[in-house]
């Protein structure tokens, strides 16, 4: 479509069309796990300077993109902008895993439990499996040399729930 009427949408009075198409394009193919096509188009909708095309679902598919990309500072931004503006519990307790684990990557570990212990919440709302909740906070109580709670949660993790 966007090369179809390239020269139709490059008119300044339908700028907002083109804008919307964007966002709808990039937030289509996260959706369906095109990520690596996904990514740009998301990116070019940040330029537009256009705050109404930045809902909470346009940060999470970001993030999503960002991990993607191993751009791991980036995702855990996007994703706070998502949780920030409000998720559905399944989304949020994704996207404080995610930021979860872009902190364990800078070993931020005390930080990301905050997180998981969040997502952890949320995934009792939307009743969701916690396996891998339980196995992150295991390692990071490990890390932190909490060992009688990483020993707690890894049998959590053990545990179907």
């Amino acid at each position: 479509m966007t090369r179809k009427y390239r020269e139709i949408l490059r008119d300044p009075q339908l700028r907002d069309v083109y804008e919307e198409i964007q966002l709808r394009r990039g937030m289509r193919l996260a959706f369906l796990g095109k990520l690596h096509e996904a990514g740009p188009i998301l990116g070019e909708v940040l330029t537009f300077n256009n705050p109404s095309l930045m809902s909470a679902g346009f940060w999470y598919e970001l993030g999503k993109c960002y991990v993607d990309n191993d751009d791991f500072e980036k995702a855990k931004e996007a994703y706070s902008n998502a949780v920030k503006m409000g998720l559905d519990d399944i989304s949020a307790s994704h996207a404080h895993w995610e930021i979860a684990a872009c902190l364990m990557r800078k070993e931020s570990h005390a930080r990301a439990l905050e997180e998981l212990r969040l997502a952890e919440e949320r995934a009792n709302t939307a009743k969701i499996d916690k396996k891998n909740i339980y196995k992150a906070m295991s390692v990071a109580f490990l890390k932190l040399g909490m060992k009688d709670e990483g020993m707690r949660y890894a049998t959590l993790a053990r545990v179907k729930r």
